[in-house]
């Protein structure tokens, strides 16, 4: 599992995304982004608001995003 630790758009809380789980990144109005991640029930999805860009969610990404904790 590869786990980022973003900014809640909506509350401005760490939080820790698995994003194994992340099926889209994309812009939000706000200048975030928005991640649509699947959810436990398997035709439901999850939306999660994120203070960081979709540049910069895949950046960290790409530098090898280790386990949060």
């Amino acid at each position: 599992m590869r786990f980022l630790r973003l900014t809640q758009a909506n509350t401005g809380v760490t939080i820790h995304v698995n994003m194994d789980q992340v099926v889209v990144i994309a812009p939000n109005k706000t200048g975030g982004a928005v991640l649509l991640t699947t959810a436990v029930d398997k035709d439901a999805a999850r939306i999660v608001p994120v203070k960081e860009t979709p540049q910069e969610v895949v950046a960290m990404l790409d530098a090898g995003a280790k386990p949060a904790g």
